[in-house]
Formats: structure tokens, sequence, C-alpha cells
């Protein structure tokens, strides 16, 4: 900064002083002009002061910021699970697990890293699938003949492997359910252009028969919202303010509560989940009479 321009700051300062205590005599005008000589005056006096006040607030600039690396996974197998650095650019809040499906109940469900060796070709594959439908669901392969990992178990979308599970718990659950011939779901939940990485959500279905249930019939049956009910339907148990346990169907409407013997059971087991079933006795030909079959998961 130039020492004259220092002088002519400090100068408009004074200038700009003098218009406002005269605002008596010139008027509003007066008044206008000595705030634009002060604010002029600051501005060309002090710079270096207004730059820093001016840094405070905006905080640094992101051009000055130095880029991390991010690491990429190695293709070579299942390998331990990283820690990437992601910013995902497509993600959906919308979970895509039915949580009853043919075969089972929905048991688990997680989001994991895909291990990937995308190439630029290869990545544009996953984004342009997701895309296109909307919801990518991918299969798990087991490589027991992998030569890096005999638990290895690759990603598929489609007929192309695009990755593998990291090694570890899911690697493991994931091995386990399919030896036992369990449902296991997943789909690419989420992918970075600029680092290549992705993420998948990955559901565990336990099948009705490994799971606990009873049967009970409902009370304070509600007649209209049964009418929008078939059998085998998932019905959400839930507390109300209450404490009584009520069953609504799958539009949020109560069809009827849980009789005591069904609290009563619920309050002698341990569970995490309770998933109930829409049944029908079948001599009950109208079906007014309506069964819930509650699994314990």
């Amino acid at each position: 900064m130039k020492k004259g321009h220092k002088v002519i700051g400090i100068i408009l300062v004074l200038a700009g002083w003098g218009a406002i205590i005269s605002v008596k005599e010139e008027g509003i005008a007066s008044l206008i002009l000595g705030f634009v000589l002060i604010f002029a005056g600051i501005f060309l006096a002090f710079p270096t002061a207004i730059a820093k006040l001016k840094k405070s607030y905006t905080g640094n600039d992101p051009q000055t910021l130095e880029q991390q690396p991010v690491a990429r996974p190695v293709f070579q197998g299942a390998l331990p699970q990283p820690k990437l650095a992601k910013k995902p650019l497509d993600k959906r809040g919308a979970e895509l697990f039915e949580k009853v499906t043919e075969s089972g109940i929905l048991k688990y469900q997680y989001e994991k890293d895909l291990c990937t060796d995308f190439s630029e070709e290869n990545f544009e594959f996953i984004i342009d699938s997701v895309k296109e439908s909307g919801r990518e669901f991918i299969r798990f392969v087991q490589e027991p003949e992998n030569i890096h990992d005999s638990k290895a178990v690759a990603v598929y979308i489609g007929g192309a492997k695009v990755g593998y599970i990291y090694k570890g718990t899911i690697q493991d659950m994931v091995n386990d359910y399919l030896k036992k011939g369990w449902e296991v779901q997943g789909y690419i939940n989420t992918f970075d252009k600029e680092t290549r990485t992705a993420t998948y959500k990955i559901g565990f279905y336990k099948p009705f028969e490994a799971l606990k249930s009873k049967k009970f019939k409902l009370t304070k049956v509600n007649r209209d919202a049964l009418d929008f009910c078939s059998e085998g339907d998932c019905l959400n148990v839930e507390k109300d303010f209450d404490e009584n346990y009520v069953v609504n169907n799958q539009m949020v409407e109560e069809i009827g509560r849980l009789p005591k013997t069904a609290v009563e059971y619920l309050e002698k087991n341990d569970y995490s989940k309770i998933v109930g079933v829409l049944r029908f006795d079948e001599n009950d030909f109208e079906n007014t009479k309506p069964i819930i079959e509650i699994f314990l998961a």
C-alpha cells in the first residue's frame, strides 16, 4: 500500500465527518455524502484490515485447499475393510428392501463400501445402470476357488462382475446365508464419479420356518380397513398411547388389536422385531375373523 493512498483515505474520512456535522445546514444530502466519503476513505486507507475481516466471515478460499488423495481398493478378492473418503453424487433415501418377502423376513440390513477396480468405462456402466432403472439390484456369488480368499464373494450387476465384498463380518454372513439357502438382497446406493467409489446396501432375510411364531385372533376388528387387506399381507404391530398393541395394515389403517394372550406371549419372549402376517381361518369364507401370525425376529 502506498503511503499517499493512506493519506488520501484519511482526508476522505475527515471530509465525510465534516459533511455529517453540517447536516443541519446542508440537509439529508450532506449526511449521505458524509457516509459515502467515510466508507471510501476506510477502504482506501486500511485495505489489509478490510481483507482480513472479510476472510473471517467467508472462510478459506476453497481453491486454495489442497486436495487430499483417496486410496482406491485393489481388485484382487476380498480385502480388509478400509475407510474411504466419499462424496456421494447419487443417494436415494427411500429403502428398497421389502420388510417381508415370500421366503422370509428382513432381519438385518447394512450399508457398506464396495471393493471395486472401476475403470472409467466400467464405472460409467454402473452409473448408467442405476440412473436408467432408478434402483440397481446386485447379486452375490461365492468364489471358493479365488486364489486370494476362498471366502471371497463377488458382486454382480446382471452378468457383469463389478466388485467384491470386503473381508469381515458381512462377508462371513453372506457365506453363511448362501450356504443355508437363505435370501440375501442388495443394491447400489451411492457412487462418486471423482474417486470411482461406490456403496451398496445389503439385506439378510431369515426364512419363516427359522423364526418363532404363533397365531392369534384379532380383537376390535375394523371391517372397513380389513376390506383392503389380503391373506399374507404384512401387518405392523405397535403400541398406542394407552399401551395397547395396535395392528395396522400397509396403509397404516388400524384393522384390530392384539388379544391379551398375544400380549402375554410377547412379554414372555425376547425379540428385536415383531412382524405380523395376516391369515384367515380356512372355514371363514367371508374373511370376517382375521388372524395374525406373529413372527419374532
